[in-house]
């Protein structure tokens, strides 16, 4: 039987996810439709980023479902899901803040209220350093896989690589050319020390 019917993308669709708390459904369109929502379930709109610069091709959702994580060809970016976290946002006031990408300049609101976290919080940073940034524009990420306690995210690209980040800080702790096609999965082992697997279909 059908639970809800969720309306406002135009065009399709490129993947949906609920938090791992239930209480979200995030919404991610295709080349075409180039919108983000984050719907309350079973159906009230908390939230929408419309027509993003960037062509998302993964997103994942942090354990403690306070963010979510998109990737694409020149970007990696992070979402917070709670509204008591939206002021200040110039991009999207209502719910979507991004604090790491293409511009994280106008997107970053850093406050002394909002220091960064300290290691080991799975909190993500509010405004992430822009060193890395041309950098990730020759990257063409395609997944993307947050730690299950959220200290690293691990993205994957065309190139075959597989790059951890640090949350706090976002700089890469470790490179690895996992393959020599595309990577069309990531995923971290649910263990203590976290080991990431990667896939391709070559």
């Amino acid at each position: 039987a059908e639970l809800a019917l969720l309306r406002g993308h135009s065009f399709g669709i490129k993947t949906v996810r609920f938090s791992p708390r239930m209480r979200e459904i995030i919404v991610v369109g295709d080349a075409q439709d180039m919108m983000i929502s984050v719907w309350a379930w079973p159906g009230k709109v908390m939230g929408s980023l419309n027509k993003f610069s960037d062509e998302i091709y993964a997103m994942d959702v942090s354990a403690n479902s306070q963010y979510f994580v998109t990737v694409g060809n020149k970007h990696v970016k992070f979402y917070y899901l709670e509204l008591k976290r939206s002021p200040g946002n110039s991009v999207s006031p209502q719910c979507l803040k991004i604090v790491y990408g293409e511009r994280h300049e106008q997107a970053c609101h850093r406050k002394s209220s909002d220091a960064p976290a300290r290691r080991h919080s799975s909190k993500p940073p509010d405004c992430l350093p822009g060193a890395g940034v041309s950098r990730h524009r020759k990257q063409g990420f395609t997944v993307v896989s947050v730690c299950p306690v959220g200290v690293h995210i691990a993205t994957g690209n065309r190139h075959g690589r597989v790059n951890i980040y640090d949350t706090n800080s976002m700089r890469v702790t470790s490179t690895m050319h996992a393959h020599e096609a595309e990577i069309t999965a990531l995923a971290y082992s649910i263990t203590h020390n976290y080991k990431v697997r990667a896939w391709t279909t070559q």
